[in-house]
């Protein structure tokens, strides 16, 4: 963050300043905070590879899967072999 916040403020005359809201939450934090403001999660992405189904198995869908069963919430996202 102090790096971004030292290169945003080189970068232009004009003062930017950088918001980062979720910085010191948990990913089942973000999650739990999303489903209270009604974000459908279907339409959320997380899988690296780029497959018809998200995989369940890299570090994004693992660290995904997590995060929702730690908030309570039922992911959405099909996964490839039935993964959850």
């Amino acid at each position: 963050m102090s790096a971004m916040e030292t290169a945003l403020h080189l970068c232009d005359w004009t003062d930017i300043t950088l918001h980062a809201p979720y910085l010191h939450l948990t990913k089942a934090d973000i999650v739990k905070i999303g489903t209270g403001l009604g974000v459908d999660y279907s339409l959320t992405w997380t899988c690296y590879r780029g497959e018809a189904l998200a995989c369940g198995k890299c570090g994004a869908c693992t660290e995904r899967l997590e995060a929702f069963g730690l908030a309570g919430v039922e992911d959405p996202v099909e996964y490839a072999g039935g993964c959850r």
